[in-house]
């Protein structure tokens, strides 16, 4: 859905300060974003979907009476409503029970139940703090209804800086806010009927899982030669050798001993001749070589 399809279902529901709300961003909450919604526009909205698609106008006083019960003032006709998500009544509340199918599981979840097994729906939210405190909240709300009764409850800061219980600890939606909200319908709902909602049909359909690929015969013959596994999975540790050192070869990694340099016959003055001198003698060709080397 884009941003001005946002736009319209805000204006269908009920929310009648739209005129400032831009048609390019979805960034619509209470108190935050780039587009502001008051609770009152919020528990406006909520109370169509509590009407089952029936939009009523809001209003802060429904009617003032004299002291003699004489009525002066009466906000509507609560017989008065009109269809909000289609000219088809019918249609519309398919499409509003849709939306409390998904926002009623947000109760049990975030611990906000109304009271007595009631048939509630509702949806918390938060607004990010200024900076350097963004990973904190400066706005919390909890918004929900039941089919006597929608509720908007929101705690912030106009100035955006961080919000903290009395513990110290960040404000969340199903925090503060939400406790507000349950304590207060509770005590409204105590001695009324316990209406639930109605079943509607879902509308569309959720998206198949994609589907995974599957390995033909063919591919599974010519893949299983290659998930076969050697006898051994990890290489044979050498063996001592068998036979004598002498007898041993060097190992792979080691360097291959150089060949011997040929032999040559030795002479004089470098060595003794094969013959030895006579006994008693001395050698002076041997002498003179020793003293030249």
């Amino acid at each position: 859905m884009k941003p001005s399809g946002v736009v319209q279902a805000l204006k269908e529901a009920g929310v009648q300060n739209t005129s400032k709300l831009s048609e390019t961003s979805v960034n619509i909450a209470i108190g935050g974003g780039d587009n502001m919604i008051s609770p009152k526009d919020m528990a406006a909205a909520y109370a169509t979907f509590a009407a089952q698609g029936i939009q009523r106008d809001a209003h802060f006083v429904s009617k003032i009476t004299t002291a003699d019960g004489e009525v002066v003032y009466q906000a509507h006709d609560k017989s008065k409503g009109k269809p909000a998500f289609d000219p088809n009544e019918e249609k519309s509340k398919q499409i509003a029970g849709n939306v409390t199918m998904t926002l009623e599981p947000v109760l049990s979840y975030s611990g906000l139940e109304c009271a007595n097994g009631r048939a509630c729906a509702g949806k918390t939210g938060t607004h990010e703090a200024r900076e350097p405190y963004s990973d904190q909240n400066s706005q919390a709300w909890m918004v929900g209804y039941s089919r006597q009764l929608s509720t908007a409850v929101w705690v912030g800061d106009s100035a955006l800086n961080p919000i903290k219980n009395k513990d110290g600890r960040i404000i969340y939606g199903r925090g503060l806010p939400g406790e507000i909200w349950q304590k207060f319908m509770d005590a409204y709902h105590e001695k009324l009927e316990n209406l639930p909602f109605d079943e509607v049909e879902v509308i569309g359909e959720a998206a198949p899982p994609p589907p995974q690929p599957e390995n033909t015969p063919d591919e599974e013959e010519e893949e299983e030669p290659e998930q076969e596994k050697p006898e051994h999975s990890r290489p044979e540790r050498p063996r001592p050798p068998q036979g004598p050192p002498s007898q041993q070869e060097p190992p792979p990694s080691s360097p291959e001993p150089s060949p011997t340099d040929p032999t040559v016959p030795c002479r004089p003055p470098f060595c003794q001749p094969d013959d030895p001198p006579p006994p008693g003698g001395d050698n002076p060709e041997s002498e003179r070589g020793l003293n030249a080397a």
